[in-house]
């Protein structure tokens, strides 16, 4: 419903496709994110992003990084890694202070199940600016 081949207008200001809520085996969701043992493994979220395209960004791994859609935007710290397609980057899901949900779109829906595209969406990245 939402990419660079069925929305190009959209594409031209939101270039990257977004991707959200892959699991996280040590928690179940939002849940035991409390449990300090497993807060060890896995500490705070992250976005995936490519080399290439955090390089184009001016995005070093472990910066904090903006990404926003047309809905909205949230921060948090970049992982950099080859284990994603360049042109894509993907958020966890179940992270309080960095919704996923808040940048992809309830309302367009598949017109066969009905069921709303939250898997992927368009955005754009850049560099946190630290403001003090």
């Amino acid at each position: 419903m939402e990419s660079i081949v069925s929305t190009p207008d959209l594409a031209r200001a939101y270039p990257l496709t977004l991707t959200t809520g892959a699991r996280q085996p040590m928690y179940l969701h939002s849940q035991h994110r409390n449990i300090q043992n497993l807060q060890k493994l896995l500490p705070e979220p992250y976005l995936e992003i490519h080399p290439e395209t955090a390089q184009a960004s001016g995005i070093n791994n472990g910066d904090q990084a903006v990404v926003e859609s047309p809905r909205g935007s949230v921060t948090m710290k970049a992982r950099v890694t080859v284990g994603i397609l360049p042109g894509v980057v993907h958020l966890p899901h179940g992270w309080a202070g960095a919704d996923c949900n808040l940048l992809t779109d309830h309302e367009k829906r598949d017109p066969i199940s009905g069921f709303p595209g939250l898997k992927s969406c368009l955005c754009r990245i850049k560099k946190h600016a630290e403001t003090f």
